[in-house]
């Protein structure tokens, strides 16, 4: 959320931006309450006044707009500091898979054929190795 705060996106929250002459952009600022609770200090950067009747007619805006908004830590992927609100439970750490060397997820034959998920890491060529080339 802090990066879509960034100047370098204000002309797209200027109403008068298009795509071209004859085409306007999409629906940009169709924020979900998860989304809008996670900073709502940048809130009002984020919605520009020209999105807020669009944002109304699904949620209540003013909750997420109000000086005294707070984030909800129930989406945030780290405890809260001690000494603020108990009992919400943080996101689980995930593991994340690397980008190669892991099993395929699919089930399938994929490391018979050397290709993605086979378990090998990448070789210079760009493709997963077989045991002999990674023993040379």
């Amino acid at each position: 959320m802090e990066a879509l705060a960034h100047p370098f996106f204000d002309e797209l929250r200027d109403p008068n931006t298009r795509l071209s002459p004859t085409q306007p952009l999409p629906e940009l600022f169709n924020f979900t309450e998860q989304e809008l609770s996670q900073r709502p200090d940048l809130n009002r950067i984020l919605i520009p006044p020209h999105a807020e009747a669009a944002l109304r007619q699904r949620l209540n805006l003013d909750l997420y707009l109000s000086p005294n908004a707070r984030p909800v830590r129930a989406f945030m992927a780290t405890p809260p500091p001690s000494g603020e609100a108990s009992g919400v439970i943080p996101l689980p750490n995930a593991t994340v898979a690397p980008l190669y060397g892991a099993p395929a997820a699919s089930g399938g034959d994929a490391g018979a054929s050397g290709g993605r998920g086979s378990g090998a890491p990448l070789q210079p060529g760009g493709s997963a190795g077989s045991e002999s080339a990674m023993e040379s």
